[in-house]
């Protein structure tokens, strides 16, 4: 709030307001003068002289101190009316500025509650993606370990097979060497002449995915005899 002037020198009349007061009180003498001299004018023409007490006295004196104070207090109201409406101002602008102070606060915490919102639901997205990724990870561990067991036991079956293996190579290593003339192993030593069209059939058949599988041989006598096949009676 502005500085205000103390109200004893506000109440005082300033050199304009003298100045003024004192051309009032000269055309006003000047006006009573002239009133005085009409009155005096007036009663010699009806024949009877003025006296002193005839003639209206009017207080000057007090007209001036009521218009001076008249002017005092429309002074002072004018000046408290100016200050209020400074002090009035003033108070509008820190309202204003608080106001904007708080307006910006709320801006901020909007911003702040937004990012936490955008960060909670960041952190369900990774919650819900962790989950899966748990998921995931116990359905991997147990197709590991049912891996592992099956991979422990192919290395059981192949262990077993090595070993039945070795059985068999020591089978042939202490089985005797037949040395004789007639036996089934020897069959293709026998064939120096040229097959015949019986043999002929046998091996594209022997070969062929969709019959070999069906056609058993029977050994070849000691006899000259040509193989033959026997198929089936289910085909």
């Amino acid at each position: 709030m502005q500085d205000s002037k103390p109200a004893v020198e506000l109440l005082q009349p300033s050199p304009l307001v003298r100045q003024k007061k004192e051309g009032l009180d000269d055309s006003f003498e000047t006006a009573v003068r002239a009133l005085e001299e009409a009155r005096t004018a007036v009663l010699a023409a009806r024949g009877q002289p003025p006296t002193v007490a005839q003639v209206p006295m009017i207080p000057v004196a007090e007209a001036d101190e009521q218009q001076a104070a008249a002017l005092r207090v429309e002074r002072l109201k004018t000046a408290t009316a100016t200050q209020t409406a400074a002090a009035l101002r003033t108070e509008i602008a820190r309202l204003q500025t608080a106001a904007a102070r708080q307006q910006a606060e709320i801006d901020e915490l909007r911003g702040a509650a937004g990012e936490a919102e955008k960060g909670r639901a960041k952190a369900r997205v990774n919650e819900v993606q962790l989950v899966r990724v748990q998921e995931m990870y116990a359905k991997m561990k147990k197709e590991r370990e049912a891996l592992a067991a099956r991979g422990a036991t192919l290395e059981g079956e192949r262990a077993d097979i090595a070993q039945r293996l070795r059985g068999l190579a020591q089978l042939v290593e202490a089985a005797p060497k037949d040395t004789g003339a007639a036996s089934s192993a020897t069959v293709p030593l026998r064939r120096a002449a040229p097959e015949s069209a019986e043999e002929s059939v046998v091996k594209r058949l022997r070969v062929d995915p969709l019959f070999a599988p069906k056609i058993r041989f029977v050994p070849k006598p000691a006899s000259s005899a040509p193989l033959r096949a026997v198929t089936p009676t289910h085909l």
